[in-house]
């Protein structure tokens, strides 16, 4: 017995050939590979580079593997619509299962077919409307009163049990001005396509260069996200569970060697 998921690009697409005939092939897992044909894909201007303009659907088969093949290609998709930087050096380690992970996590979150029942539930384009709103978050680190009280909840709730509490209370608000700053600034293109950079700047490396064990990261996270709910003066509390519920994940999984 099979079932159909369609898989559908709400505006026009271009996708290097190469890229699909690869995943076709199974070989969506080696990021390596896959990096520089990324690259061919969203580099529009090139006239070497094969293309073609896909608004399809891909039948999922019953089997996981099938249904791994189609979430692989959903991502593909999904960072060519969004152009995506991959390529920089400091993204280097990571592998293209990490951008997928992500990449579904915006999709079921982040875009017009997360939220409007009237569009295609694989709609490939980012809310803009949601973008623009996330620029209300910026109170959490402009208001010094917010800030200070953000950070006294998190530390009072983790108090004893990070590794690396005096770090975390030490860099709490310059980490919080990187993750709400990520956020303010997803209103320009530029932004979005250096989101993965931006992620690992602000928060990846200054957690890895003090040694933050996985474990801690996740606690961190945990509190930071939740502990806004008990700031009073903060009325954007179901816009930043959008945001940093799909952070969250993506920040867990995008913090290893």
């Amino acid at each position: 017995m099979t079932s159909e998921l369609d898989i559908f690009v709400g505006n026009t697409t271009l996708i290097d050939e190469d890229v699909y005939r690869l995943w076709l092939d199974g070989y969506s897992g080696t990021m390596p590979l896959m990096r520089p044909l990324f690259g061919r894909c969203w580099a529009r201007s090139c006239p070497k580079a094969p293309r073609k303009t896909w608004m399809t659907s891909a039948p999922k088969q019953a089997s996981p593997s099938r249904a791994a093949g189609d979430r692989d290609y959903a991502a593909i998709v999904f960072f060519a619509n969004n152009r995506f930087e991959t390529g920089k050096k400091k993204l280097q380690y990571l592998s293209f299962g990490d951008f997928a992970f992500c990449a579904e996590l915006m999709i079921q979150n982040w875009t017009l077919g997360a939220v409007d029942s009237q569009m295609d539930d694989m709609d490939m384009d980012l809310d803009k409307e949601f973008l623009q709103d996330l620029k209300e978050l910026k109170v959490l680190v402009a208001d010094k009163d917010l800030l200070d009280l953000h950070k006294s909840l998190v530390c009072t709730a983790l108090r004893g049990k990070l590794g690396v509490f005096s770090e975390m209370e030490a860099n709490f608000k310059n980490l919080s001005r990187g993750l709400v700053n990520v956020a303010a600034k997803l209103t320009h293109n530029k932004d979005v396509r250096d989101l993965f950079v931006d992620l690992v700047e602000k928060f990846v490396e200054p957690c890895r260069s003090d040694h933050w064990p996985l474990s801690d990261v996740r606690f961190f996270l945990n509190q930071y996200s939740a502990s806004v709910h008990s700031l009073d003066g903060f009325r954007h509390q179901a816009l930043w569970d959008r945001y940093m519920g799909t952070l969250r994940g993506c920040l867990l999984r995008l913090y290893h060697d």
